[in-house]
Order: C-alpha cells, then sequence, then structure tokens
C-alpha cells in the first residue's frame, strides 16, 4: 500500500497517513485475527517509518517473521541528482510463513527500482500528472513478482494509478485495487478496458492448465485448442503441440489426429 506522505503534491496529500488510520485499515482488510501468511509492504515518508512499523508489530506480534526496510530507487532527472527523492522507503513484514519468489529478486537484497529508470508520469487531459507521487512501473513489477506467484492475489489499498494492478495483469496474478479517486479510477477502467480486448490472447494464458489444474504463468507459454479454447501447459500437451493444430485430443472431445 501507498499511502499519503504528507508532502503536499496534491490535495490529498496534505498530511502523512495517521498511524491510528493505518492501524484501523490493517485491521479491517488483512484478517490479523487468521493464519493467513502474506507479504506486508507499506511505502512512507521516512519519519514515518518508526510509527508504521510499531504498528505492525503491535498488530501481528509473534506472527511477524521479518520486519525491517525495503528501498526504492528512481530517477530525479531532469531536475538533476537528488539524492533525498531518487530513495524511497517502505516498512516490510512478512506475516508466517509466506516464502519469496527468488527468481525474480536473484541478488536477494531489499533494494528494488534504479536510478536509471525514468517514471513515465500518466497525465490527464490537460496533461497534468494523475499522480504526482507515482512510482516507476518497472519495480513495482518486480516488487509484486517477488512477493507473489500465480494463481494469488495482491491487495493495493492506495491503487492510485493503478501500477498494481497493471503489473498484476501482466504477471498472471489475481488483484485487487480500491481507489477512491474518480480520475484515477477512470484510468485503471480504461486499462482493463483496453486489456480485456487487445490483449485478450495473452491474458487467456493467465488461467489454468486444462490437464494438471496448475496456474499457466507468464513465463511458462500456453497452448489454446482452437475447438474448445481450453489452455495446457506445453509441457503437459500432447507431441507436436507446437503447430497449433488439433494438439488437444486428450483435453477436447471434439478433436481427432
Amino acid at each position: 500500500m501507498d499511502p499519503p506522505y504528507g508532502l503536499k503534491v496534491a490535495d490529498w496529500d496534505e498530511d502523512p497517513f495517521p498511524p491510528a488510520e493505518l492501524r484501523n485499515l490493517i485491521q479491517a482488510t488483512c484478517f490479523v485475527n487468521s493464519q493467513n501468511n502474506f507479504h506486508l509492504v507499506i511505502f512512507c515518508e521516512w519519519n514515518s517509518y518508526p510509527d508504521y512499523a510499531a504498528v505492525v508489530q503491535e498488530l501481528f506480534g509473534p506472527r511477524v517473521s521479518h520486519l525491517g526496510p525495503l528501498v526504492l530507487l528512481k530517477k530525479t532527472f531532469p531536475r538533476g541528482p537528488d539524492l533525498v527523492n531518487a530513495v524511497e522507503v517502505a516498512v516490510y513484514a512478512r506475516i508466517g510463513d509466506k516464502p519469496l519468489n527468488i527468481k525474480a529478486k536473484a541478488d536477494g537484497n531489499n533494494v528494488f527500482g534504479s536510478t536509471d529508470e525514468a517514471i513515465t508520469f500518466l497525465k490527464d487531459q490537460n496533461n497534468k500528472p494523475l499522480n504526482p507521487a507515482q512510482k516507476p512501473f518497472q519495480a513495482i513489477s518486480q516488487l509484486v513478482e517477488t512477493y507473489t506467484v500465480p494463481g494469488e492475489y495482491v491487495l493495493d489499498l492506495f491503487a492510485g494509478t493503478g501500477q498494481v494492478m497493471r503489473a498484476a495483469v501482466e504477471l498472471g496474478i489475481g488483484s485487487l485495487s480500491i481507489e477512491k479517486d474518480p480520475l484515477q479510477i477512470g484510468h485503471m477502467k480504461e486499462f482493463l478496458q483496453k486489456a480485456s480486448s487487445s490483449n485478450r490472447e495473452s491474458l487467456a494464458t493467465y488461467s489454468t492448465c486444462n490437464k494438471c489444474d496448475k496456474v499457466i504463468g507468464e513465463e511458462e507459454g500456453a497452448l489454446t485448442c482452437h475447438n474448445c479454447g481450453k489452455h495446457m501447459h506445453r509441457a503437459c500437451a500432447v507431441p507436436g503441440a507446437d503447430n497449433q493444430q488439433q494438439f488437444c485430443s486428450d483435453i477436447c472431445e471434439n478433436s481427432q489426429l
């Protein structure tokens, strides 16, 4: 989640998000009294870090198996070098024994992003950034990929322009995004409409293999039956499947080899 920092970059950013409200929000959405295992990431202004970390520790107690900072790097040019604004921090908590996707973060450190990646700000019709606090997309994508796997869901309580949602769609991960700003909600709706039409084939690969019942991730690829439209891992398909012709004899009753 990425609550307001109180940096006054927009009318919704007049004050830092209060720790007491953060506590209530987490209680309402993160099933504090359940045994669910998950990763919790809360971006914040540096001064808010100790208070936010204390809220997490108070709520989850011994179920917190790791609590520490994540660092986000971003490019601040053409304004020039700015070591303060080029680095952001987030409270990271591992609740229970939820594993990491080590392949997505092979270096194993807590630093995401790069000072080489410029932020492509999404603009409104007046060429004004929809969200001046927008994060670099590739950094958010790596963050989502590291802490979730296909078949799981990511909850974004301050969705903004929908960077987490977009990353989830591209990675084949389910997402629930919550935002109250009508302009940013409109952008997310527009993205989803385009994704569901122009990218229908790629989105279809984020489904369940009809043979092994496991989720098909983007990195694995998928084959689609031309008769029934069902999906299958390449490894699960019958020999000769790559030619895309009648490969699915064991998943489609109408197919004949």
